[in-house]
């Protein structure tokens, strides 16, 4: 129910053509008829540039986002003294609890103020709560604070991985490269997952702490949320199509 919930909400809006005039074009009878177009393959959207642009923040939200979901129940060991099951039980059942309440808030959020702005400032809280959990001050050894991060990360990594496969539908592209950009962005953040939980584990073995590694995670978000604000700023530098050279288009 919340997952069909999130999909409602986060359809894209219908483009209204209510006003546009209908044009028609009127081709001579001995004038071949037009070869249909090529429908669009993986290789003409890996070549937009807009595109490897998000394949690129994708790699970076997983690269850190997935760290504390990995690491938060040796984190709670480690900082609370807890033993291996006392802090599966106090952060594992946080983690589903924040994730499935704070899908609908931010899809809710991202169809009102756009998707790549809810998602780049959600992404930046995200940040600031890793660079937080890397603090050596006492607040981050608390308890409470542990829980709550737990709580919060499972919550935010939810709903950013609900909006980021609906951010393509604000690249401005035809709808079937729109579809086909979906499985081409979420790729780089396997890829992400698999390689950052990794590295924060090295880090950590190295350092002999969790501080390092969450700075390595806070600032691979951080990055990704820095990137995808100037992708937004960019996009919007560009001149608009009107809705009449859409309509010729499509």
């Amino acid at each position: 129910l919340l997952l069909g919930s999130a999909a409602l909400m986060l359809t894209p809006p219908r483009e209204n053509t209510k006003d546009t005039p209908a044009v028609t074009v009127t081709k001579p009878a001995d004038e071949p008829a037009a070869e249909p177009a090529a429908p669009p393959t993986l290789w003409s959207v890996l070549r937009l540039g807009r595109v490897q642009r998000l394949c690129v923040i994708t790699f970076l939200f997983g690269t850190g986002g997935w760290v504390g979901v990995v690491h938060v129940v040796r984190l709670g060991m480690e900082r609370c003294g807890w033993s291996e099951a006392e802090a599966s039980e106090a952060l594992l059942v946080l983690l589903a609890v924040g994730s499935c309440t704070c899908r609908i808030p931010v899809a809710w959020l991202a169809d009102r103020c756009g998707r790549k702005i809810v998602w780049a400032s959600v992404c930046a809280v995200h940040a600031a709560l890793n660079f937080m959990a890397a603090s050596t001050a006492d607040f981050a050894s608390d308890e409470s604070f542990i829980r709550i991060f737990a709580f919060c990360i499972g919550g935010l990594l939810g709903a950013m991985n609900s909006t980021l496969a609906t951010v393509p539908t604000e690249l401005e592209l035809p709808r079937p490269l729109a579809r086909i950009c979906v499985p081409v962005i979420i790729t780089p953040m396997g890829i992400g997952m698999l390689t950052g939980p990794w590295v924060a584990g090295a880090i950590r073995q190295s350092a002999g702490r969790y501080s390092e590694a969450f700075v390595f995670a806070g600032a691979s978000l951080a990055a990704a949320s820095g990137l995808m604000l100037l992708s937004l700023g960019a996009q919007r530098a560009l001149p608009k199509e009107s809705a009449l050279a859409r309509v010729i288009r499509i």
